[in-house]
């Protein structure tokens, strides 16, 4: 992954609340899984997607982690069955050098993305993150690209020893 796409990324981690978090890691999700397959395209084996293969495991794992089986049991239960299906046809496009299994991950992230994202829509819980350094983009440009600021510097801000 790109590092302008991870700092896109933890921007919207720092900016969102539980709901959109999850969101948010579908999307990197999506994203790794993107890159696996343009790079199984241009050389037409899974070994050299096998990193970005790896991450969207790790995402995957990540999002199971996640489920709270206190709550809901029955949902978080479907849940990890879903996911671990995924991890499973992550393994088996590695080893198969196919890319059928990585697509059909895809297109069911998808969908599930699509009902998450109906949920952090009617989340208005506050962001995760309270003390967070406010950036701005665009004052100045470079030569490549767009430089931030932060608004709201405190060098005191962390922990004081």
């Amino acid at each position: 992954m790109q590092q302008e796409v991870k700092q896109i990324f933890t921007r919207r981690i720092v900016e969102s609340n539980r709901s959109e978090l999850i969101v948010v890691l579908f999307d990197i999700l999506d994203c790794y899984i993107q890159e696996a397959l343009d790079r199984y395209h241009k050389t037409g084996t899974m070994t050299d997607a096998r990193e970005s293969l790896r991450y969207a495991a790790l995402v995957l794992e990540h999002l199971k982690d996640d489920l709270d089986f206190g709550t809901d049991s029955r949902l978080c239960g479907q849940l990890f069955s879903i996911y671990d299906y995924c991890q499973r046809q992550i393994a088996k496009s590695l080893y198969q050098n196919r890319e059928d299994g990585v697509r059909e991950v895809q297109k069911l992230m998808a969908q599930l993305r699509t009902s998450f994202e109906q949920v952090a829509k009617e989340d208005d819980s506050e962001p995760l993150l309270d003390h967070k350094d406010n950036r701005v983009a665009g004052y100045t440009y470079g030569r490549n690209d767009v430089t931030e600021t932060s608004t709201n510097y405190d060098p005191n801000r962390g922990f004081l020893v």
